[in-house]
C-alpha cells in the first residue's frame, strides 16, 4: 500500500476577501502496483477525532479491499472541535453575555483570574442556579466557519491535484461519501463541479446550511450548535464565524449566500443537469427520527434530483427493527452508522457498474449559479502549486 501525504494551495475565501494563510493537506492511499478503479473521498463532519486513527484504518481498508485510491482532506475548518484541535474560547460576544448573567444574578467574580471555560464553570456552579453562557469554538490554523463551498472547493482542488499525479492520471471515476456534515459536503463538491463526480453516498445530510451552525449567536443563544452542561450551567457552543445576519455588514449571510448552499434549489439543479447530463448518482440514508436533519427535506431534495434525470436512491430508516448495533445503532441524526459498514454494502456494485462502461474524460467547464444579486462562477482549470509531498510504504 502507499500513502502519499500532500500540501496544496487551498482556495481563498472569496466570498468574504479572506486570504488562506495556510496550506490544505490532504492523504491519499492506494494499492502498490494497482490502478486504482476509483477515486474515494471520505468525508468526516464535525466532532470527528481523526486523531483517533479510525479514519486511517477505514482508509487503508477500503483501499485495500476494493483496490481504489482513498483521500481524506483535511479541509478548511476542518478541526472545529475540542476532541480535534479547537479551542473553546471567550470572545466579546461572549464576555458581554456572561457580564449580562454576573449582573443578573449579582455574582461576585472578584476571586476568578483568568476568565477560561474551567473558572467561569466552577464559580457559576457555586451559584446553584441555572444558568446559560455561550462560548467560541476556534479552529485551529487561524481558521473560521464559511460553511459548505470553501470546503467542497477543497476537495475539488485535491482532485485536480490528484490527477496529475503519475500513474493516476487515467482514474476518472470519483466517489464522495460522508455521513451529516461530511454528507452535505459530499453534495456541495457535485454541485459546484458536476462533471466530476460520479456518486454522492450520503448518511443523514441537511439540505440547507442550518443557520444555527453559521449566524446562530445573532439569532440566539440559546440557539446553539452544540452544548456543555455542567450541574447547571449551560454553555451554548459556536465555531468561530465571520458571517453575521446584520444587513450593513460586508458579512451578511445574505439570501443568496444561503441559496448556493442550498442543495434542493430547483434552477441550480437544473443547471447541474444541463452542465453534466445528470451524470451524478445519489444514495441516501436517513432517519425518519432525525431532529436536526428533517427527512422531509431529504425526500424533497431527491424528488427534485429525479425530475432533471438524476438517479437517486433513498433509504429512509424507520423502524426500531432496523438498528441491528453494527450497521445502524439508532434512529437519531447519524443514525451512529458505521462507515465502514456502509462501504462494505454500497461500493461494490458501483465498482461492478464502473467495469461495465467506457472511461471518459472529465470535461472541465466553469459552473455558473444565478441567485439574485450575486452570481457564482466556478471554474476549477488553473492548478494549484504543491508545497510538500511525502510518499510511504505502508504494510
Amino acid at each position: 500500500m502507499i500513502r502519499v501525504t500532500k500540501e496544496i494551495v487551498g482556495c481563498d475565501d472569496f466570498e468574504l476577501g479572506i486570504k488562506r494563510e495556510t496550506p490544505l493537506k490532504y492523504i491519499l492511499t492506494y494499492p502498490k502496483n494497482v490502478v486504482p478503479k476509483a477515486i474515494v473521498f471520505i468525508i468526516p463532519g464535525f466532532g470527528e477525532d481523526t486523531n483517533s486513527g479510525y479514519m486511517e484504518h477505514v482508509s487503508k481498508y477500503v483501499a485495500e479491499n476494493f483496490s481504489v485510491g482513498v483521500v481524506n482532506v483535511f479541509y478548511h475548518c476542518f478541526n472545529s472541535r475540542e476532541t480535534n484541535g479547537a479551542t473553546l474560547e471567550f470572545d466579546d460576544f461572549d464576555i458581554d453575555v456572561l457580564k449580562r448573567v454576573i449582573h443578573k444574578y449579582d455574582i461576585d467574580f472578584s476571586n476568578v483570574g483568568e476568565i477560561t471555560k474551567e473558572s467561569v464553570i466552577q464559580r457559576l456552579s457555586a451559584e446553584n442556579k441555572e444558568m446559560s453562557i455561550s462560548m467560541t469554538l476556534v479552529p485551529s490554523n487561524e481558521e473560521y466557519q464559511n460553511f459548505g463551498v470553501m470546503q467542497a472547493l477543497d476537495h475539488l482542488y485535491v482532485l485536480e491535484d490528484i490527477k496529475k499525479m503519475s500513474g493516476l492520471e487515467g482514474v476518472d471515476k470519483v466517489i464522495c461519501i460522508g455521513s451529516s456534515h461530511g454528507g452535505y459536503i459530499a453534495n456541495m463538491i457535485a454541485k459546484i463541479d458536476p462533471n466530476a463526480i460520479d456518486y454522492v453516498i450520503d448518511n443523514s445530510s441537511y439540505t440547507k446550511a442550518p443557520l444555527n451552525y453559521v449566524v446562530g449567536k445573532d439569532i440566539n443563544i440559546d440557539f446553539s450548535e452544540f452544548r456543555v452542561i455542567n450541574k447547571k450551567v449551560t454553555i451554548n457552543c459556536f465555531v468561530q464565524t465571520y458571517w453575521t445576519t446584520k444587513e450593513s455588514s460586508q458579512y451578511y449571510f445574505s439570501d443568496d449566500r444561503k441559496s448556493i448552499r442550498n442543495l434542493n434549489n430547483t434552477e441550480h439543479i437544473k443547471t447541474m443537469a444541463q452542465n453534466a447530463n445528470s451524470k451524478t448518482k445519489y444514495i441516501f440514508y436517513h432517519s425518519s427520527e432525525d431532529a436536526l436533519a428533517p427527512v422531509a427535506d431529504k425526500i424533497a431534495y431527491s424528488k427534485t434530483l429525479e425530475s432533471y434525470g438524476f438517479e437517486c436512491t433513498l433509504k429512509i430508516v424507520s423502524k426500531q427493527e432496523d438498528v441491528d448495533g453494527k450497521f445502524i445503532k439508532n434512529l437519531h441524526h447519524g443514525m451512529g452508522m458505521s462507515m465502514k459498514e456502509l462501504i462494505n454494502i454500497e461500493l461494490p456494485f458501483i465498482l461492478k457498474e464502473f467495469e461495465e462502461q467506457k472511461n471518459i474524460s472529465n470535461i472541465q467547464n466553469a459552473t455558473t449559479y444565478k441567485c439574485s444579486d450575486i452570481t457564482y462562477v466556478f471554474d476549477l482549470s488553473e492548478s494549484k502549486c504543491i508545497n510538500n509531498e511525502k510518499k510511504d510504504e505502508i504494510s
